[in-house]
């Protein structure tokens, strides 16, 4: 299923789905009924039309139609609160369409950075699920990176996914993240070396799962 949740934190009125990404198009009566009751019938039918061509975008990203690339980036490029969780699916249908993404990135690397920066480890289950989302996405970027080759800067994503996995305790994606850079380990440089093993000497001694 891929839900788009907006800045204001309606949920869309339509969800998107194909045969290859595992979801058909519906709409939400509940949604309607809910922005009727608090906004005006203008307001009301521009949010729906907008909600609905941000969905229309993502459908067709993952389906694999990257002519929307650009114009779903203008989309979610003025709407703060949901860069980060179109990048989680731009991203997966980046690595599994293998188009380029580097451009936008970068143009979003401080957004992730400070996502990175200022998150702790949290209590409530909603919480934990987007950190684990989070987790992952960091993941993907860089497999995305190692896969075009760039070691320096995919490792470091790993890392990054590595160390947040274990603030959080998010078992599966240490593994994950340990197994990558034990792949590409010949590759790395002196200071990713070291800071990879300043991670495990913590996962050593906190007892957590990882590999080998």
């Amino acid at each position: 299923m891929v839900e788009h949740v907006f800045a204001d934190g309606q949920k869309p009125l339509c969800t998107c789905s194909s045969s290859s990404t595992g979801i058909t198009a519906k709409s939400s009566l509940y949604d309607v009924k809910t922005l009727s009751l608090h906004l005006p019938f203008d307001t009301t039918k521009e949010k729906f039309r907008e909600w609905a061509r941000g969905n229309r975008y993502l459908y067709e990203l993952m389906k694999g139609n990257i002519e929307v690339l650009e114009p779903y980036i203008e989309y979610i490029s003025s709407r703060e609160n949901e860069i980060l969780r179109a990048l989680f699916k731009i991203i997966q249908a980046a690595n599994m369409y293998h188009f380029e993404f580097d451009e936008y990135l970068e143009r979003f690397e401080h957004q992730i950075r400070d996502h990175l920066k200022r998150r702790e480890p949290v209590g409530s289950y909603n919480e934990q699920l987007i950190d684990d989302r989070f987790a992952k996405f960091l993941t993907a970027v860089g497999m995305y990176y190692i896969r075009k080759g760039n070691i320096k800067k995919g490792s470091k994503y790993i890392l990054d996914s590595l160390e947040f996995s274990c603030t959080i305790n998010f078992e599966i994606n240490i593994v994950r993240c340990c197994t990558t850079i034990e792949h590409i380990q010949s590759k790395l440089n002196h200071d990713d070396l070291e800071r990879y093993a300043e991670i495990r000497d913590k996962l050593k001694v906190s007892g957590t799962l990882i590999h080998p």
